[in-house]
């Protein structure tokens, strides 16, 4: 594996990593609700995280209430 591998998340394991669900943190990604970059992975709609991209947003939000808590609908 090489470090650019390391670096990048798929959908699951940012959820994982940001307290979330797969579902909710792409929900939010493609309505805009949350900005974090991603990183566009083969064919398809399949899109990867960078660590560094999901621990700068961690950094800007801590603090803030739970802005990935799921709303009700």
């Amino acid at each position: 594996m090489s470090n650019v591998e390391k670096e990048l998340y798929t959908t699951a394991e940012a959820a994982t990593y940001l307290g979330t669900t797969p579902k909710s943190l792409t929900v939010m990604r493609c309505t805009g609700a949350i900005n974090i970059p991603v990183v566009k992975w083969g064919k398809g709609n399949r899109v990867r995280f960078k660590k560094s991209d999901l621990d700068k947003w961690i950094e800007e939000h801590k603090g803030k209430k739970d802005v990935l808590e799921e709303k009700d609908a």
